[in-house]
């Protein structure tokens, strides 16, 4: 009995040292994620393996990890996320996620409809227009949204959004990761594009941890006002 407390105490450890952001410099889904082990894809859902621990034989526990400091994501988040097409029945849950003016107009842009109906905020979002993808924890908890299109010859991504209660949590970083794979394989293109409103702080500096920097829109005339445009 003494041995098998022993065991958990040491893994504990290991898990708490793990997700501590001072000892690690936070996990993506792309890249090798130190003692969170490496990240996979299985059709549309992201899983990260865990490693084994020592000596023991048994096969890892599938879990999902990450990070984004950028926006605040400093505890990492076990679920399965699936990217799915978005649907109408999605926008009820969506527009709860804008109770204000400006955070309408924040994610939606300048000529977005507030206040909105469900006639007009479908109208507004373009949902039936352009590739739209919802971000679903299982068994369907909408977590995210965003859209992806062709413009300046990019995979310009647009009306990204984290459900209020999940922000901070590395989702932002898992959408934007999970869009750019599927829009720059559906656009046949390699780079991408994206505008944020000036006053979006967090989410700027998420998208520079992400490799964004800041350009001159290329189309003279087309750019959005009190919006930075950035490229990867």
């Amino acid at each position: 009995m003494r041995y098998a407390g022993l065991r958990l105490f040491e893994r504990l450890s290991t898990l708490r040292d793990c997700r501590n952001p001072s000892s690690a410099r936070g996990c993506s889904i792309s890249e090798p994620a130190g003692r969170c082990g490496w990240a996979r894809v299985r059709g549309a859902c992201l899983e990260v393996e865990a490693p084994r621990p020592p000596h023991s034989g048994r096969r890892p526990t599938p879990a999902v990890l990450g990070y984004a400091s950028g926006m605040n994501d400093t505890q990492p988040v076990a679920a399965t996320l699936q990217l799915v097409q978005a649907t109408n029945a999605h926008v009820p849950q969506l527009m709860a996620w804008f109770p204000t003016e400006h955070s309408c107009h924040v994610w939606g842009g300048p000529e977005f409809r507030f206040p909105f109906t469900a006639e007009t905020f479908l109208a507004d979002s373009k949902l039936a227009r352009l590739p739209s993808f919802a971000l679903l924890r299982e068994p369907a908890e909408l977590c995210g949204f965003g859209q992806f299109y062709l413009r300046a010859g990019r995979c310009h991504l647009s009306r990204l959004a984290v459900a209020p209660a999940q922000r901070g949590r590395g989702f932002g970083t898992q959408l934007i990761q999970m869009l750019l794979r599927e829009g720059k394989k559906t656009l046949g293109v390699t780079e991408s594009s994206l505008f944020v409103h000036v006053t979006n702080t967090s989410a700027i500096a998420l998208y520079e941890r992400l490799g964004f920097t800041r350009s001159s829109y290329p189309e003279p005339g087309l750019d959005i006002p009190n919006s930075y445009y950035m490229i990867s």
